[in-house]
Formats: structure tokens, sequence, C-alpha cells
């Protein structure tokens, strides 16, 4: 029983080193075009995800983002504040818009060359700082995080946040990927007492995944693993 007791509060320690984390599954939206071509993604992608093989991403050299939304169904997740779901949305938006500026131009209409990204957040649940706060601090509270991590992929008391993603050419619509993702937060110190710490946690690294595959696709030399 002792040894048991020392692996879970070691794996909850492992579990507190990271302030975000993929989770295992995420409910699927409707939003995407076809579900059944997606595939289980491997490390530094989508959670499941599609590349059209006959895409030349090299051939892309400006992007049109499209505004961030909120694809939910609305009496599943009715407690949202309006407002405070735009400040995630438009976080969200800048640190997108802001990483892949250091790569491309940014335009507004569609354009030759230009890939046209449409990102969607299907699920948002912010958590609790005070509750949080306790299971971040006390070890046994990381034990604990670190059990519900290992039955259901989330530890306790965490945010979690999913996304939907499409790329296109911007002048045939044609799709180039595809994909669905969901982040939970992890029991980390240093994250910040928001509410919605895990959520912008999540959407930062996303940000810098996103950079990450659009130089590997490109085959571009240098690409930074996020």
């Amino acid at each position: 029983m002792k040894r048991l007791l020392a692996a879970l509060l070691l794996f909850g320690l492992v579990v507190g080193c990271a302030k975000t984390m993929q989770a295992r599954s995420s409910e699927l939206s409707g939003f995407l075009e076809d579900y059944e071509r997606l595939e289980r993604g491997k490390k530094h992608e989508a959670l499941y995800r599609w590349v059209n093989p006959d895409a030349v991403w090299s051939t892309y050299d400006r992007i049109l983002l499209d505004p961030i939304m909120l694809y939910r169904d609305a009496e599943a997740q009715r407690d949202l504040k309006e407002d405070e779901v735009q400040e995630v949305l438009d976080y969200f938006y800048e640190r997108l818009y802001e990483d892949l500026a250091e790569d491309y131009e940014m335009v507004r209409d569609p354009a030759p060359r230009t890939l046209r990204i449409r990102v969607v957040m299907t699920r948002v649940n912010a958590t609790s700082p005070a509750v949080d706060g306790v299971s971040t601090v006390i070890p046994v509270g990381l034990g604990i995080s670190g059990v519900q991590w290992a039955l259901t992929g989330q530890p306790t008391f965490t945010g979690d946040v999913a996304v939907e993603f499409q790329a296109s050419d911007a002048m045939t619509t044609e799709t180039l990927a595809e994909g669905i993702d969901r982040r939970v937060g992890g029991k980390n110190l240093g994250k910040g007492m928001s509410k919605w710490s895990d959520v912008k946690n999540a959407m930062d690294k996303w940000a810098q995944i996103m950079v990450y595959r659009l130089c590997v696709l490109s085959e571009r030399q240098g690409c930074q693993k996020p």
C-alpha cells in the first residue's frame, strides 16, 4: 500500500510539472466537413487530424485568420458569461495572429498564396482558483490529482478547452488540413490564479504548435518544437 501511495504521489508531481496537457478525448461538434478521415495525431499534433496529401504548403506565404468563434451547445454551457468568453476568444486570436505574423504576411481578404485558417472553440471550462490552489499546494492534493488524471485524463479542479480547426486555400476553398484538439490544465504553481489560466495556457500552446506544424509542413529549416 505504501508503494502504491508513493507511486500515485510521484505521478501527481509529474503531472504538476506541466501548465497544460493534451486530453485523451474530445467531443465532436459538427463544425468540420468530414470526421471520418481524421486520424490520431502524434506528438506536437492535434488529438485527431487530417492533412491533404496533395497540398503544397511551401507555396503559401500569407494567412487569412478568421475571427475565432464559440461553437457550442448553448444549453450545455449556458452559464458562461458572454463578456468573459469574448475576452478569452480575443486573447486566442491575438496570440495566434502575433505568432503566425512572424512567418507569414497577415491579410484580411482572400488572395493568391493565402491560407485561410478557421478555428472554433467547442468547449470551455474555467477552473476555481481557490480550490485549484489548495489542490496545487498540498502534496496530498497532487496525489489525488494524479489519480484523477490516470482515470479520466484530467486533473481535479482544472479548466479545459477544446477546439476544431480547418486550413484551406483562400481562393479555391479546398480544404488542406483539419482537426480537433482538447487540452486540460496541469497542477502548476506558476500558472497564475485567474480562473482562465488553464484555458489561456492551452491557447498559448496551440499557437506554438500551429506555428511549428506549418513550418514542418512547409519544409522550412529551423522549425522550433513547442
